[in-house]
C-alpha cells in the first residue's frame, strides 16, 4: 500500500525544489554573464545536479521561462554564439601571439645556451691539449734533471702527477 505523503513531507519536497530553481537560476546568470552558452550540460557541471533534474517539471518550467537548452531561441543563440565566439577567437588570437613570442624567447635562449656550451667544449679541448703539453714538458724535465744527477731515480715515479 502506497503511504500519502504527510506536510511535514510536502514542505521538504517543495523546499528542495525551491533549492534546486534558485541553484540552477545563478547558473544560468553565471553562464550567461560569462558569454557562455547555456546548456544542459554547462548547468550539470556548474550545479552538480543529475541530469534526470533537468526533466523534472518544475525545471522545465524555469528553462522556458529563461529561454535556455532547448527552449533557446534560433535567433537568440546565433547571435549570442556568434559574439561569443567572436570573443573567444579574440582571446585565443592574443594567447597564441603570446605564445609565439615566449617560443621565440626560448629559442633565442636555446641558441645563446648552445653557444656557450660550444664554446666551454673548445675551452675544455683546448686546456686539456695545454696540460698533455705541461705533462710531456714536466716528464723531460725531470728526465733532464734525473740524467743530471740532480733527482734520484725513486723519486721521479712519485712526483709525476696521474693522468686523468
Amino acid at each position: 500500500m502506497r503511504r500519502i505523503p504527510t506536510d511535514r513531507m510536502k514542505a521538504m519536497y517543495d523546499r528542495k525544489k525551491k533549492e534546486t530553481v534558485k541553484k540552477i537560476a545563478a547558473a544560468i546568470d553565471d553562464l550567461q554573464d560569462a558569454g557562455q552558452m547555456v546548456t544542459k550540460k554547462a548547468l550539470m557541471d556548474a550545479t552538480g545536479l543529475a541530469s534526470s533534474t533537468f526533466s523534472q517539471p518544475h525545471v522545465i518550467e524555469l528553462l522556458k521561462r529563461r529561454r535556455v537548452c532547448q527552449f533557446e531561441s534560433h535567433a537568440l543563440v546565433t547571435e549570442q554564439s556568434d559574439q561569443a565566439r567572436d570573443q573567444e577567437i579574440q582571446r585565443l588570437l592574443q594567447e597564441v601571439e603570446k605564445l609565439k613570442n615566449r617560443n621565440s624567447q626560448l629559442a633565442d635562449q636555446n641558441n645563446y645556451l648552445r653557444n656557450m656550451i660550444e664554446r666551454r667544449i673548445d675551452e675544455n679541448a683546448e686546456l686539456k691539449r695545454t696540460l698533455a703539453q705541461l705533462r710531456g714538458r714536466y716528464q723531460m724535465c725531470l728526465e733532464r734533471m734525473d740524467n743530471a744527477g740532480i733527482l734520484p731515480r725513486e723519486n721521479m715515479i712519485s712526483i709525476v702527477p696521474k693522468e686523468n
